[in-house]
């Protein structure tokens, strides 16, 4: 999932430890689609992303308490074979938008932040 930034900003080494997050997150739930809520409950714990979310007042833990009941319980076992799953249309628009977001700031790198 982190390669899925394709001809975008590179990605910082903490953004792509939360794209893999949310990756797992998904697979650990047996969902087919990472979604936003994957995303943000990953995002929560990326150093970037964090200090974004507490300088907006965000009760991250409350968040995050919610996602998890959003999200549902992991399953029991899982699959060796099982299929990894993808991003859906609105993780992808909302990645390439931090990535073109990043390169009008003239960043050359894209993080949780963004």
């Amino acid at each position: 999932m982190a390669e899925d930034l394709g001809q975008q900003l590179p990605a910082t080494k903490n953004l792509h430890e939360c794209l893999s997050r949310a990756e797992d997150l998904a697979a650990r739930r047996k969902h087919t689609v990472v979604g936003l809520d994957h995303l943000l409950m990953a995002l929560a714990e990326d150093p970037d992303a964090l200090g974004v979310l507490l300088a907006c007042r965000v009760e991250v833990e409350a968040m995050c308490a919610d996602l998890l009941r959003k999200l549902g319980p992991e399953a029991r076992i899982l699959s060796p074979n099982a299929v990894p799953p993808t991003q859906d249309i609105t993780v992808q628009n909302l990645i390439a938008h931090a990535s073109a977001s990043a390169q009008q700031s003239a960043r050359t790198e894209v993080d949780g932040a963004n």
